[in-house]
């Protein structure tokens, strides 16, 4: 599920806990403070901010509020499932490029632009790209996905997915606000569920122009906002020395994680996330079985194209190597036998 492996504990004594008072509202008003928190932080006027019930209520409306049947959606093949899932549920056919995983740096394996700009057709109306990409770890700069939005015709919406952002400081990647103002068409999404650590407090938010945010905001379900979770976003966002330290812990856990698995021997393909992309001597499914039954969850790429791949969430250090006794246990009695 890739979440943060620390809860934020320093919100234990902070807003949420207040908004116990205002549980008999709806979260209007909660909302438009983040909202106006948000379009603050961005420096953008507050009609080009939306805040969402987590980044997945945004990835399955946003089919739904702008297309319908007989419109096509692109996509790299291997990339979040809940893409595919949101277009087929509003009508919308789908078609894939090729991800590619070749090189030693995350770039380098970037699912590749240029593909998906030479399938752009007259029916496509609508991308989802992540960056860093999930399941691979992949990201592309600044000045590939610049030159990427030039590429396309003014119709094309592309939905940029920024949920792991955080946790790559040190990258070149794109300046996605200053994009959003030069391009209508991007649509800038973002969660509070990753390096911020509040996964099931729900909260999410879009940058776009405003008359299209206008149009998903008409789609979407009424009061599906958090009251809790818009506090502790707030709260966050008042403490911004917490981000630096979790993203400090993620590099570092990365790395070990990097490290314990190409120790036992596996592939792993460089990663600008929480997680990191392993190929297997076999099929996923098996070995994925083979340490669930030990306790240990990862996830299996078949839907993508990837039999023999995992994804492998960064944890904590315990987890790491509990991680690490399992397969290796594992690895040792399939050699046994």
């Amino acid at each position: 599920m890739n979440e943060n492996p620390e809860p934020p504990l320093e919100l234990l004594q902070s807003p949420p806990l207040e908004a116990l008072a205002q549980v008999h509202r709806y979260p209007i008003e909660s909302a438009e403070r983040l909202r106006q928190r948000l379009a603050a932080l961005h420096e953008l006027p507050a009609d080009q901010v939306l805040v969402t019930n987590g980044a997945t209520e945004a990835i399955s409306f946003i089919p739904r509020a702008l297309y319908g049947p007989h419109v096509r959606a692109l996509l790299p093949d291997c990339t979040f499932t809940a893409y595919r899932s949101a277009c087929a549920a509003a009508g919308l056919a789908v078609d894939e490029v090729p991800t590619e995983l070749a090189g030693s740096s995350p770039s380098a394996a970037r699912s590749e632009l240029a593909a998906l700009s030479r399938s752009v057709g007259p029916m496509i109306k609508l991308i989802f790209l992540a960056n860093p990409n999930n399941p691979t770890g992949a990201y592309f700069t600044h000045g590939e996905l610049a030159h990427f939005l030039s590429t396309l015709p003014p119709w094309v919406v592309v939905v940029l997915d920024e949920a792991y952002k955080d946790y790559a400081p040190e990258l070149d990647l794109p300046d996605s606000a200053a994009l959003r103002r030069e391009h209508r068409n991007l649509i800038v999404m973002r969660t509070f569920s990753k390096s911020y650590g509040i996964a099931a407090l729900r909260v999410g938010y879009l940058l776009g122009d405003a008359t299209l945010l206008g149009r998903l905001e008409k789609a979407r379900d009424p009061f599906s906002g958090n009251l809790f979770g818009h506090a502790a976003a707030l709260g966050l966002l008042e403490q911004p020395e917490l981000l630096p330290r979790v993203v400090e812990r993620n590099r570092a856990r990365r790395a070990l994680l990097t490290a314990v698995l190409r120790e036992l021997g596996l592939l792993v393909y460089p990663s600008a996330a929480n997680f990191v992309l392993v190929d297997l001597p076999q099929r996923g499914e098996d070995f994925a079985q083979l340490l669930r039954a030990r306790g240990v969850l990862v996830r299996t790429l078949t839907d993508c194209g990837r039999p023999a791949s995992l994804r492998i969430s960064v944890g904590t250090e315990a987890e790491i190597e509990r991680l690490r006794c399992e397969m290796s246990a594992i690895l040792r009695a399939q050699v046994a036998r």
